[in-house]
């Protein structure tokens, strides 16, 4: 081998050896970051112009200027950053009193805190109703107890403070949405943009794709789609593996919210509607899907008891819901129609 070539192809492996070092740390760096390494809520107050927000609902929302505060175990933060309304039904006055919103911050002011590595994060807000958010949280922390391929969420109280004081400071519960950066990092890939790149659930993972299928069955939501990447953001891993990470959850029998019936009628009542598109996989896939699921069951009802900030009443609608899944999935001729290997 000539030696000009043999230094070429010398400096090709350093050059990718370094690539595949540096995604690997910025993964592993980003597992430990501390915003989502636990479950106690995050209490803050933000300050910002109320009016100017909130009306501007358009289809490209501008930054606008606030500012964060809250205590922190050794020292109080007090951060400057740019937020905006966001989203698409929710973004409509119509339909949401207080809109969804982004939070940027200045990545050097948030190096040594707890925002370190998230500039950009998307906050739900409770829209109409505090419950919304609160069961819409609570179906991300489900989704987190049946699969590792999921959004990570952090819930907070925030005290909402109008800078030129035409309405009164307000506090509301919200929580904080892991960016899609963060996510493909840590699941050692990058995220589909191109709607051009079309995958189908034939060739996404196939145990993933199978628990979203039967999650998306017990919240009664129809709001998704693989293909057309509809409230599912698409990662490609560093092995070639397609995976499959669902998101908002408003839409669904769960949160039951009053702005999605005149939409899709009463999904809470009327489950029927869980009976969605059917997914093709062998029966041993969904058998091992199923008892995956079982397995979580005791968990899954623990996790809704546990969480007081629901009504006793809600918690145990949402617990009703959980037992007609489970008493669905245990009738072969129902679980077969909508669960089944299609082998024909």
């Amino acid at each position: 081998m000539k030696p000009l070539l043999l230094i070429f192809r010398l400096k090709m492996v350093i050059c990718l050896s370094a690539i595949c070092l540096s995604f690997s740390l910025y993964s592993q760096e980003n597992q430990s970051l501390p915003l989502f390494q636990t479950d106690e809520i995050l209490t803050f107050r933000l300050t910002f112009d109320m009016d100017s927000l909130l009306s501007d609902r358009g289809a490209e929302p501008e930054y606008r200027p606030a500012h964060l505060s809250m205590e922190g175990e050794q020292e109080d933060i007090e951060l400057d950053l740019k937020i905006k309304t966001r989203g698409n039904f929710r973004l409509n006055p119509q339909n949401c009193d207080f809109p969804p919103i982004k939070l940027n911050f200045k990545k050097k002011e948030i190096e040594q805190n707890i925002f370190s590595g998230h500039d950009k994060l998307k906050l739900v807000t409770h829209c109409q109703d505090e419950a919304y958010v609160l069961k819409e949280y609570l179906a991300y922390k489900i989704y987190q107890l049946l699969n590792p391929h999921s959004f990570q969420v952090r819930l907070a109280k925030i005290t909402y403070i109008d800078k030129r004081k035409n309405h009164r400071p307000f506090a509301r519960y919200a929580f904080l949405l892991e960016s899609k950066e963060a996510l493909a990092a840590r699941l050692d890939g990058e995220i589909i943009e191109d709607p051009a790149i079309t995958i189908s659930e034939d060739e996404t993972l196939e145990e993933t794709t199978a628990r979203l299928y039967l999650f998306q069955y017990l919240l009664g939501n129809r709001d998704w789609d693989i293909l057309l990447k509809k409230n599912v953001k698409l990662v490609k891993t560093t092995k070639g593996e397609f995976i499959p990470v669902p998101y908002d959850f408003d839409f669904t029998g769960w949160v039951n919210a009053t702005y999605t019936t005149a939409y899709m009628g009463d999904l809470a009542k009327d489950f029927e509607y869980r009976a969605g598109r059917k997914l093709c996989k062998s029966q041993a896939v969904w058998d091992a899907c199923f008892a995956h699921f079982e397995s979580k069951k005791g968990e899954m009802i623990q996790l809704i008891t546990d969480f007081k900030l629901l009504g006793k009443r809600e918690r145990n609608e949402l617990i009703q819901l959980v037992e007609s899944f489970y008493e669905d999935i245990k009738k072969p001729q129902k679980a077969g129609a909508l669960f089944g290997d299609c082998g024909g």
